[in-house]
């Protein structure tokens, strides 16, 4: 399999909280943890998923459209914290 097929089924397991860990995903495709793990880092550089130590979540739409915006503009204003969009009180204007 080419790297995009195991992402494509990676992301869909996770987005569908089928599997939500890595070793829920060892358990649904067989794959290696090696295999794992560098699905799960293209899809995080991606900004489809968020890993949160072996934790996993499908980012929202939201989220996608925000995390890139932070990453093109250091200067916005919003983060996120665990799923939630928000501006700190220091920046606020």
């Amino acid at each position: 399999m080419r790297d995009e097929e195991y992402d494509w089924c990676v992301y869909h397991l996770v987005a569908a909280q089928e599997a939500t860990s890595l070793q829920a995903l060892e358990r649904c495709t067989g794959l290696s943890r090696e295999t794992l793990d560098a699905s799960v880092d293209r899809l995080v550089r991606a900004k489809l998923i968020e890993r949160c130590g072996d934790s996993l979540r499908a980012l929202s739409l939201p989220e996608m459209v925000i995390l890139q915006q932070m990453e093109k503009d250091p200067e916005s204003p919003l983060v996120i914290e665990q799923g939630i969009i928000k501006v700190p009180q220091g920046r606020r204007n």
